[in-house]
């Protein structure tokens, strides 16, 4: 539980101290994030309301910290209070794994019960995950924020688990003395001090929004963006494992592709346009007058589908290049966890209206909400 003075510069900024703990998980600092984590709840104990955003990052971070841990029970439950109180919000920083786990956490049922206890003569305002609420509290099963206060400042704050059909008692602590009084007792700060301490104030009593679980939809539309490499061996296959020279020989360019495409749960496909420059090698082609010319660019497009394995995404791309290549790839991405980047790897080969085909492979990075198949989680 988190106690502080009232005072603004003692109490620190809850979504700061979330950030902080975001950041130790993202960097793997496990012991770290948890100190991080336990800070939250002071922070929350000395401040007003929590926010929604806030509670849902705290959740998320807690999630993934867990999951990290090897305690995957622990991280749905976390994760799925999370979506309770901001369904729409995700930290992409975590990444694909994390967010599937995200993703398939069941909607919660059932109905549990708070009883926020005050002490005896005390009054104030009574916050669930934000929320004001007049004792006891019908909530879903699952993690939930419980504040106490007056004047809009909580002095009390406690991150609690709550069962199906459970009734849990929150016992709830005198207010903290003040750190210093004024000498003189028509000071407005001494006025306001203990106004909060010694005052009852009415309890605030909203009508909470019944809240409704949703889950992620099962098919995510998704854009790609992606730069890398591409090397075409302007011969055979038997040229190049023998390593012999070949006319026009070496064929290196440095594609950017831009498109989207749509997941699922296992499947992914997509479309991409893409223009690469030439950095190595000929781009032979006929003008219109029938003069033979050579680009300093291929431009062109392909689409590709396949199936995930958890981070490893496996497909086959098809499309065409110009001038003058129709492409076919086998594809392998695998994204990195925790990290804004997917690498993917294609090997295959170009068809050329001038040869039978040439050997090919490719070499792409792929950003952040843009893999492969997508950073579709």
């Amino acid at each position: 539980m988190g106690f502080a003075a009232f005072a603004d510069d003692e109490c620190p900024d809850p979504a700061r101290v979330v950030a902080d703990a975001e950041q130790l998980v993202l960097f793997a600092d496990l012991d770290g994030a948890r100190a991080a984590l336990l800070r939250v709840e002071s922070a929350l104990g000395c401040g007003g309301p929590a926010d929604p955003i806030v509670l849902a990052h705290l959740w998320l971070v807690e999630g993934a910290l867990l999951m990290d841990s090897g305690a995957s029970s622990g991280a749905a439950t976390s994760f799925a209070a999370a979506r309770r109180v901001a369904p729409t919000v995700w930290i992409e920083g975590l990444g694909p794994e994390r967010r599937k786990a995200y993703e398939a956490v069941a909607p919660v049922t059932g109905i549990g019960q708070l009883a926020i206890d005050a002490p005896l003569g005390t009054s104030g305002t009574a916050w669930v995950d934000g929320v004001p609420e007049v004792s006891p509290v019908s909530v879903r099963p699952g993690e939930h924020l419980v504040q106490y206060g007056a004047n809009g400042r909580a002095w009390f704050a406690r991150i609690v688990l709550v069962s199906d059909e459970q009734l849990l008692h929150i016992a709830v602590p005198p207010p903290p003395a003040p750190a210093h009084l004024p000498m003189d007792p028509n000071d407005a700060i001494a006025d306001q001090v203990l106004h909060v301490v010694a005052t009852p104030q009415p309890v605030v009593v909203l009508e909470r929004p019944e809240v409704v679980e949703t889950r992620a939809p099962s098919t995510r539309a998704y854009p790609h963006l992606a730069v890398g490499t591409d090397l075409a061996f302007g011969g055979t296959v038997g040229d190049v494992f023998h390593s012999r020279k070949t006319d026009p020989g070496t064929v290196l360019t440095a594609p950017l592709e831009l498109g989207g495409g749509a997941s699922g749960k296992r499947l992914w496909a997509r479309g991409v346009v893409s223009i690469a420059p030439l950095f190595a090698g000929e781009l032979p082609y006929e003008d219109t007058s029938g003069d033979a010319q050579v680009s300093p660019f291929a431009a062109g497009a392909h689409v590709a589908t396949g199936v995930s394995f958890g981070p490893l995404d496996v497909g086959l791309l098809g499309g065409f290049t110009w001038p003058g290549r129709t492409v076919g790839r086998f594809v392998v991405g695998l994204a990195i966890p925790g990290a804004p980047l997917e690498i993917e790897a294609r090997v295959g080969a170009n068809l050329r209206s001038d040869q039978p085909f040439e050997p090919a492979a490719s070499l792409a990075f792929v950003f952040p909400g843009l893999p492969a198949g997508g950073w579709r989680n």
